[in-house]
């Protein structure tokens, strides 16, 4: 499985590493290796290369995927909403203004995160710099680290 959320887990990746710890897919009799893949869009072209059999993210690169010709589809499906919160750096945007060229992380263009932003951003009339930075723990792990201004984060 090449896993969009990276090395690492996040909260919203729960289900995947319960599934792995609890032995659900040894249980199911399969043999599951991760493979790290950084963000949805490279999970993607993880199992377009070949290199992996199924990719663990969001929809988003999916359905571009689809939109070149490439023969994928989701089997499942664990989003129950798409609930996002902007956190910022408030010394870098102390005000919806201060977006205005803010350097926003994303898991990758064309990501979820990505086109989440985009329309926040087309629809406040602002432009910024999008910064791939990969998926969740890696985009707070650059907001901390003041790599970038702000970015999407799911709280399901």
């Amino acid at each position: 499985i090449a896993s969009g959320a990276g090395e690492t887990f996040g909260v919203d990746d729960i289900a995947v590493a319960a599934a792995t710890s609890l032995g659900t897919w040894a249980a199911e009799g399969l043999e599951v290796q991760w493979i790290p893949a950084r963000g949805g869009v490279k999970a993607v072209e993880a199992v377009l290369r070949g290199e992996a059999d199924v990719a663990y993210g969001t929809f988003a690169p999916l359905v571009a995927a689809r939109r070149r010709g490439e023969a994928v589809r989701v089997l499942a499906s664990m989003a129950r909403g798409l609930a996002q919160n902007l956190v910022v750096r408030r010394e870098r945007v102390p005000s919806v203004d201060a977006l205005q060229g803010a350097r926003w992380a994303v898991d990758g263009i064309g990501a979820l995160s990505h086109n989440m932003a985009a329309l926040i951003v087309e629809a406040l009339g602002k432009e910024v710099q999008w910064i791939v930075a990969g998926p969740p723990p890696e985009r707070i792990a650059q907001l901390l680290d003041g790599r970038c201004d702000c970015c999407l984060v799911r709280v399901e």
